[in-house]
């Protein structure tokens, strides 16, 4: 019997010079999938992927390898009305997404104003010139550009509160389910009971993102438990590009042993950048360094940055004989694993 190996054949013109730039997992599993019958329906260098990288949107699920994490790639299903899940790699930089079952584009805001206005109202009728403006500007600061994927720059949330109630009501809509950080902040700043319940179903989400978007710009809402699963999650599954510096920056303010916890595993079991990143960070909360930009430690730190399992244990113990002197640690599981990695490799 004749097996069909994945080509490029089935690849559409338009989207042959993004393929092209794929790590070689995600490459395999797009072109398995055209070869499959599956087709792309589009491509961008917007969200979930940073402008550097790229989207690649499937027109169906994923059929030819389990919708799984394994071999390379991180599955996460995602319930929004863009996609439902995605596979990328380690970088976060590239990604081949499943189209959502629902409708993939944001909510017309024209309709909903009409819905909201009331049968026979045009929602042109009722937005002056001033109105019109503000709402250009905020649609307009919804594009994803590389300078503001690099800024970390968020929607134009002067423009949107100065629109009127009606225009406020559509944008607030179009906003739910929120997707990004930047919806987040976007409904922090609406802050109305419908945004306060969207932020709440954010903070819930399989997505480690949302959740931590969430933490950082509306505190509040997330009682201690599930701050505490929010930020677990997120240190056992974050990736550089992918919510890291936020989990970081919520793990400086709350770390309780089980968090502690956490970032010594992620020493050993996560990447080695990710695994710089906890080594730094717990150097932080333990008083050794002043902040994560403190890079008197770097050379130590680095250290992490490796796939051998010996040198990363030795920086494992090395860190570990630092932090125990700490009058800030106790913690007994993490004397444990010390205990078991010094036994392992004398």
């Amino acid at each position: 019997m004749t097996v069909n190996q994945p080509n490029d054949a089935h690849v559409p013109a338009e989207y042959q010079q993004d393929v092209s730039q794929l790590p070689r997992e995600l490459r395999e599993l797009l072109l398995a999938e055209l070869n499959a019958g599956n087709t792309i329906v589009d491509a961008g260098h917007s969200h979930p992927a940073p402008p550097v990288g790229a989207f690649i949107k499937l027109a169906n699920l994923v059929t030819t390898r389990v919708r799984q994490s394994g071999d390379g790639l991180h599955f996460s299903a995602r319930n929004n009305s863009q996609y439902c899940g995605e596979f990328t790699d380690e970088d976060r930089r590239f990604f081949i997404l499943e189209a959502s079952i629902a409708d993939s584009s944001y909510p017309d805001m024209d309709e909903i104003r009409a819905r909201l206005e009331g049968p026979g109202v045009s929602p042109h009728s009722v937005v002056d010139e001033a109105d019109r403006e503000a709402l250009k500007r905020f649609d307009d600061s919804r594009e994803m550009t590389y300078d503001r994927w690099r800024e970390g720059t968020g929607y134009d949330l002067a423009a949107m509160m100065r629109v009127s109630e009606p225009s406020r009501s559509a944008i607030e809509l179009s906003l739910i389910p929120a997707r990004s950080w930047r919806d987040v902040e976007a409904l922090v700043a609406l802050g109305s009971p419908r945004a306060e319940r969207a932020l709440l179903d954010a903070s819930r989400s399989v997505d480690v993102e949302l959740r931590m978007a969430v933490i950082s710009r509306a505190p509040h809402l997330v009682d201690e438990a599930g701050r505490l699963e929010s930020v677990l999650m997120a240190l056992e599954t974050v990736a550089m590009f992918g919510g890291l510096s936020q989990t970081l920056d919520a793990v400086e303010e709350f770390h309780p042993p089980a968090v502690v916890e956490a970032l010594f595993r992620g020493l050993v079991h996560r990447p080695g950048d990710v695994a710089y990143h906890y080594a730094t960070v717990l150097a932080v909360i333990h008083g050794i360094l002043s902040s994560r930009f403190d890079w008197s430690m770097r050379p130590q730190l680095l250290a992490f940055n490796t796939t051998n399992m010996t040198e990363r244990r030795e920086a494992f113990l090395k860190l570990y004989d630092l932090v125990k002197t700490t009058p800030t640690f106790s913690n007994a599981v993490v004397e444990q694993m010390a205990e078991g990695l010094r036994g392992a490799h004398p």
